[in-house]
């Protein structure tokens, strides 16, 4: 889990207004607004890797609402 909590921590630097700290964990700080994920700041395999992520959280959380 910490190099994808290093991934989301390394997209949040390179945005706008970035500090350049690295985060301790993966929050929704870590990122911006209308940032795109796939930018050059973030490699190709991270960022499928987070995506897919995304999708598993997406799953478990619709998955708790339809019952």
């Amino acid at each position: 889990m910490g190099r994808h909590r290093d991934s989301a921590g390394h997209a949040g630097r390179c945005g706008p207004g970035a500090t350049g700290e690295n985060p301790p964990g993966l929050t929704a700080a870590s990122f911006f607004f209308g940032q795109s994920i796939t930018d050059a700041c973030l490699p190709w395999e991270d960022t499928e890797t987070l995506l897919a992520m995304l999708a598993e959280a997406a799953q478990v959380r619709l998955s708790k609402h339809s019952s």
